[in-house]
């Protein structure tokens, strides 16, 4: 008979990760994981964990966020990682850990979303989720290299100088702060510009098509001075292109030419304030390994 219980970070992790990698052709890593799920400023996450006779079969993590909307701060939950053990499977296991896991934390949340890829979306879409309304269409922007180039610092994501002007550049965006800015972009892949004015903008280094290229995870500052910040940064690493997510947190960028990547499905369930349709989203935000 399986049970359910609650993740225990002292004594489960190790288990977690020799289930995962046994059950999935990545490398999962405990320090990624306990970064993700135990280290999140937002609070840490509720896991829910399939139990036979002491041995872990499934798990699910309900990783927590937070959303500032209007100056009222939106409790939010995404479904994320999830595992079901080879010999466990075809039981129905993924929606009813799901499913529980959710009712068990009901009341510390007022928004469910997550991106689910092409072959989870029509489950999640079976259990009531719904498609967020909006723009979530990836672009490559060709730059204008003919504009000035100028000179910034690069920093840890622990040398930030947070601004609260942030928070209010938008309406409806996740709740940044310093802390929160110091935990997502702790890892070494992204970079981080930082500008005279204060402007910041976080990044990734890629290829194209063969091309070099930046990724542009997100920004903070004068959005007026953003198509400028891009160019310098992109001069300086010799990248002819930047991958970004068009809508209305890079509204003001210009390209010479936009050429379509594909898009982003985002969905959310028992949004109590109707705000998901409204979310300034960022690269960063959406990404992959969130």
């Amino acid at each position: 008979m399986l049970k359910f219980r609650k993740i225990d970070y002292d004594k489960d992790v190790d288990e977690i990760i020799k289930l995962l990698n046994a059950n999935f052709e990545t490398d999962h890593a405990k320090e990624a994981f306990l970064w993700k799920h135990f280290a999140n400023p937002f609070g840490q996450s509720y896991g829910l964990l399939a139990v036979d006779n002491h041995k872990i079969v499934a798990l699910r993590m309900f990783m927590r966020w937070e959303f500032i909307c209007d100056n009222k701060i939106i409790k939010a939950i995404r479904p994320v990682d999830t595992c079901t053990d080879h010999a466990y499977r075809g039981r129905g296991l993924f929606k009813k850990i799901t499913l529980q896991g959710l009712e068990n934390i009901r009341d510390e949340y007022e928004l469910i979303f997550n991106t689910p890829n092409e072959n989870s979306k029509p489950g999640y879409l079976k259990m009531g989720w719904k498609p967020i309304d909006g723009n979530f269409s990836y672009k490559v922007g060709l730059i204008n290299f003919l504009k000035r180039a100028e000179k910034f610092e690069e920093i840890p994501s622990s040398k930030i100088v947070f601004d609260k002007l942030w928070v209010e550049e938008f309406p409806c965006q996740t709740n940044i702060s310093r802390a929160y800015l110091e935990w997502r972009y702790a890892d070494e892949a992204y970079r981080i510009a930082k500008f005279d004015d204060g402007g910041i903008v976080v990044y990734k280094l890629t290829k194209l098509k063969g091309i070099k290229s930046i990724i542009l995870v997100d920004s903070f500052g004068d959005k007026q001075r953003s198509t400028q910040r891009l160019i310098s940064v992109c001069s300086k690493n010799k990248a002819k292109a930047v991958y970004f997510l068009e809508n209305q947190k890079n509204k003001h960028l210009k390209f010479l030419l936009k050429l379509d990547r594909g898009t982003q499905a985002v969905v959310s369930k028992d949004d109590e304030f109707g705000i998901s349709g409204k979310i300034a989203f960022s690269v960063g935000d959406l990404e992959g390994r969130i």
